[in-house]
């Protein structure tokens, strides 16, 4: 092993200075022997994202070089770029530290190899007003996808959203003339009560009409709640035969 260590080494350092003059880097790469008794042996590796970094290449292939087969002896070693993307440089950031590692990109890298690059997914935004089906699944190494042309959410949306939408009590002191669709003065979580201290709102979401949700019958007015005790939310009140309800559907950080 140590002696096939070096020769992928090797050539990991020319292919690098191949993909550097064609402005390029490596998506896809297969590490192949030739034994002396005239077989052959090959690794396919895959990158999350385009590149040139020797380290990160050569961990992607140690990882699988204990299934070859040396048999009787190696004769010959190759590596190849099988897919190539044009890679530019990145800016560097003067004020952090010596080194940044893309722990994601590794992340992917790994769990790529292993399972399979479609096995991986991550998030990605779609034109759909409704929260709950605002994004989409998209394999992890594929390109980002091009801008769509839907016109950007009229607020600001949390960053964890919560699978379904969790009813919430609320307390609202009883003035005259108050607006019935006003933000409530404290929303209890848990066992506590919970006073709250800011509220922007409210943002009417109506239900698609197109492709209707029977967990969405009515229109919805959101409301984004800050607590005393710091705590951001989002919250929305569904107007029904037995009254208005609230749920929370979010938190902000």
């Amino acid at each position: 092993r140590p002696a096939v260590e070096t020769a992928l080494d090797e050539l990991i350092a020319r292919l690098i200075r191949s993909l550097a003059r064609r402005g390029e880097g490596a998506e896809a790469l297969v590490f192949a022997i030739e034994r002396v008794d005239g077989g052959r042996q090959e690794i396919a590796v895959g990158a999350a994202a385009p590149t040139r970094d020797g380290p990160r290449i050569a961990r992607l292939f140690r990882e699988k070089l204990d299934d070859l087969d040396a048999g009787f002896g190696i004769e010959a070693a190759s590596l190849a770029a099988i897919r190539t993307a044009p890679l530019s440089g990145a800016q560097a950031d003067a004020l952090g530290p010596k080194t940044t590692p893309d722990a994601l990109t590794r992340l992917i890298d790994g769990l790529g190899n292993r399972l399979g690059f479609d096995a991986v997914a991550r998030y990605a935004p779609a034109p759909r007003w409704q929260p709950e089906r605002s994004f989409r699944l998209v394999p992890a190494g594929a390109e980002a996808p091009a801008s769509e042309p839907w016109p950007a959410a009229p607020g600001p949306r949390p960053l964890r959203l919560l699978k379904q939408p969790l009813p919430v009590e609320v307390r609202a002191e009883v003035r005259a003339g108050a607006n019935p669709l006003a933000a409530p003065d404290a929303v209890r979580r848990g066992r506590h009560w919970r006073r709250v201290r800011d509220a922007a709102g409210p943002e009417r979401i109506l239900p698609e009409w197109r492709e209707p949700d029977p967990d969405w019958p009515t229109p919805r007015d959101y409301w984004r709640i800050q607590t005393a005790d710091g705590e951001r939310l989002w919250l929305f009140r569904e107007d029904g035969p037995a009254g208005g309800r609230w749920f929370l559907h979010g938190f902000f950080p």
